[in-house]
């Protein structure tokens, strides 16, 4: 008989409060964020980070302390799920992490991909985004529809004498939107992509009648024939999640009713 079983990271979770006016961590207490942006933190009047943040931030730091090749996880860093309720904070855990890693980049590429439900959601995402990686060399694009494709394509690549040029490190996109660039924008690639971030997951997966996942991952992981031949790692696509596998969860304690919850996943390709 096949007993059922779920990984650790299910099984045992972690777990931190959901009050966000208790349990508070200074900035100061998370040292590993960039003196940059903790000073851009200070500006926005943030002095402490909510539960959530401190639990997230910390993990993803590791996760991608040594660099794009060599890192905790390797290539492929592990996984992180999680679950909070509106106004505790996930943009922000997410946001701080993916422009710290990202900072060092010498070349534009798309390396973070962040997917979201509604253009609304979308649009204020890419707004916190814009705010942290302000004076900074990274550029952050915008795909919702709300303006032409051809306009949004300008953001996206250049057509140059030698080619494309990306224009943008980090793409804000509704899933609809960006199955249009996968398929229409040229230039358009992700095969340098390393953070693939699923905000309210469990809303962008009712609309994956669109199968953008599966255009996402046929991108990241191009066939033998349309692999960029400049690509720093010519990386093959994983094979499937098992309990074995390594992988990282951090479960978010939460009171609220079914429908008031949501669920962000942060996956790194």
């Amino acid at each position: 008989m096949v007993q059922p079983f779920l990984p650790a990271w299910l099984a045992e979770p972690s777990c931190v409060g959901k009050n966000v006016t208790e349990g508070l961590v200074s900035i100061e207490d998370i040292p590993e964020v960039h003196p940059d942006l903790q000073k851009r933190l200070r500006a926005q009047g943030i002095s402490s980070y909510f539960p959530v943040q401190a639990a997230v931030i910390p993990a993803l730091l590791e996760s991608t302390a040594n660099g794009f090749l060599v890192s905790r996880g390797g290539y492929r860093p592990s996984d992180l799920c999680v679950s909070a309720p509106t106004g505790s904070g996930k943009t922000l855990a997410f946001v701080i992490p993916v422009v710290q890693a990202l900072l060092r980049r010498a070349v534009c590429q798309v390396r973070a991909l962040v997917v979201l439900p509604t253009k609304e959601l979308a649009q204020q995402v890419s707004s916190v985004f814009s705010v942290y990686a302000d004076a900074t060399p990274l550029r952050v694009a915008l795909l919702t529809g709300q303006k032409s494709l051809a306009k949004e394509q300008e953001s996206l690549v250049q057509d140059t004498a030698d080619g494309f040029r990306c224009l943008a490190d980090i793409v804000v996109a509704t899933p609809g939107r960006l199955v249009d660039h996968v398929e229409q924008t040229p230039g358009f690639s992700l095969q340098h992509l390393r953070f693939l971030v699923i905000d309210e997951a469990d809303r962008v997966i009712d609309s994956m009648h669109q199968s953008w996942l599966p255009r996402v991952l046929a991108a990241a992981f191009p066939s033998e024939g349309t692999r960029d031949p400049f690509a720093l790692l010519q990386r093959t696509q994983p094979r499937a999640v098992t309990a074995a596998s390594d992988s990282l969860g951090i479960y978010l304690e939460k009171k609220k009713t079914s429908e008031e919850s949501e669920v962000a996943g942060i996956n790194s390709v």
